[in-house]
């Protein structure tokens, strides 16, 4: 049986978005990887990279308005993304992959 979530689907989808184009951008080129598994909380979906990752300075910052490490960037990617799933009741985490690379986790309430 595949998995299943009860979501606002524009706020989830449009934040969904805006964690891809994060991951591309800085993921240095390579190929973005999403994964979906179901928990006793949902759904959790994680948008993972293989950057760099993120420095102590962009975690304690990532979702403030018109922050970058990214000279061409608006620097609104995360605070949009974050905004937007907070609108739809969900929460957004972001971390560094033990093996390296960023990720961004949501979890989606199951049904």
């Amino acid at each position: 049986m595949g998995l299943s979530a009860y979501i606002d689907a524009e706020g989830v989808s449009d934040a969904l978005f805006l964690l891809l184009a994060n991951a591309g951008r800085f993921g240095g080129g390579k190929a973005v990887i999403v994964e979906a598994e179901g928990t006793s909380e949902g759904v959790r979906i994680r948008v993972l990279d293989k950057g760099p990752g993120f420095s102590e300075e962009a975690l304690e910052h990532a979702f403030r308005p018109f922050w970058t490490t990214d000279p061409d960037a608006l620097g609104m990617g995360l605070t949009w993304a974050r905004r937007r799933l907070e609108g739809a009741g969900l929460n957004l985490r972001i971390g560094n992959r033990p093996e390296g690379g960023g990720e961004a986790v949501i979890v989606l309430p199951s049904r």
